[in-house]
């Protein structure tokens, strides 16, 4: 029988767990995990937090198991009537969705959920799980999907407030701690890396982020400059900045393919864009990069680029 145990949780601390379990996770199916937190939440809540870990972790897992590429995401927005606070919380994938007759029958019958193949007992049973757990916090279970274009799942559960603090404090606190601990759990000091962008503070945060990883960094700030060390080099990943005056990402990145002497041809070339918006990867990916990261650069995107991108052979496990 399922029971609650409700007490005093640290919810911003049990957010940066599955943050960190869960992009770990995503990373060694090539994938990207994020969290999107409203700051405002809550640091502290009272509830069942084992039962809320739970439901997060299926509903994560679930979505990284059957994304073949691009992104899982966890949206955490809630709203506050006096002591108490509701929060809606989302699970949203890239992966192949699924048709709406398939979706619908999800819970009545063991069809596949997803377009792609999978162990379906066990994914109707995390979902059923999800359900009754949410249910039984006094919260609400809901789902949407689109044939080719991914599945989300909601849950909205009401807890006590227990604190004062916020997620924002406690994120200012936290994070490089978390930086430091992803990077804690691999190394990568054979592998080559060249940052390109023409604004020198871009390089200069890029490059810091990078010394965590141990591995070699070459930077440049223009196209032409960038063409030249491709002739000169063998790199494991390259970061390239689209915006660029005189030769930007885009045209850099056609130069190099015809570029005499190029000994990148196969090298990952990861986009660095401001203008980051739905649809960014798949238009990127299509000119020619692998993936695509928005700037100002988050460093635990930057990691797990960096990890899925580079020769498996050049990372050092902890």
């Amino acid at each position: 029988k399922m029971e609650l145990v409700e007490d005093d949780f640290h919810f911003a601390a049990l957010l940066r767990d599955l943050e960190f379990q869960m992009s770990l996770r995503a990373a060694k199916h090539e994938i990207i995990y994020r969290n999107d937190v409203d700051g405002n939440l809550p640091e502290y809540l009272r509830g069942d937090e084992v039962r809320l870990r739970q439901v997060l972790a299926k509903l994560i897992s679930g979505g990284i198991r059957f994304t073949k590429e691009g992104s899982v995401t966890l949206t955490v927005r809630g709203y506050t009537e006096g002591s108490r606070v509701t929060l809606r919380m989302t699970v949203k994938d890239t992966g192949g969705g699924m048709t709406a007759e398939k979706f619908n029958s999800l819970f009545t019958s063991f069809e596949e959920p997803h377009s792609e193949t999978g162990t379906t007992d066990d994914v109707l049973l995390d979902l059923v799980i999800v359900e009754r757990l949410t249910k039984l916090m006094g919260g609400t279970f809901e789902g949407d999907t689109q044939l080719g274009d991914g599945t989300s799942f909601t849950v909205t559960i009401p807890f006590e407030i227990a604190g004062d603090g916020t997620i924002s404090s406690y994120r200012t606190k936290e994070d490089d701690v978390v930086e430091q601990s992803m990077t804690d759990m691999y190394s990568a000091p054979e592998a080559k890396v060249l940052v390109v962008d023409d604004n020198k503070l871009n390089l200069i945060v890029a490059t810091g982020f990078l010394k965590r990883t141990k591995s070699q960094v070459t930077t440049c700030e223009s196209g032409a400059a960038c063409l030249e060390l491709l002739t000169k080099e063998k790199y494991d990943i390259i970061f390239l900045d689209h915006m660029m005056p005189d030769m930007d990402g885009i045209e850099t990145l056609k130069c190099s393919r015809d570029l005499p002497g190029n000994l990148n041809g196969d090298t990952p070339v990861i986009a660095l864009t401001a203008n980051a918006v739905a649809g960014m990867r798949e238009k990127y990916i299509e000119l020619g990069f692998s993936d695509y990261i928005s700037k100002p650069i988050d460093s635990k995107a930057l990691f797990q680029v960096f990890y899925n991108s580079i020769p498996k052979e050049k990372i050092v496990m902890a």
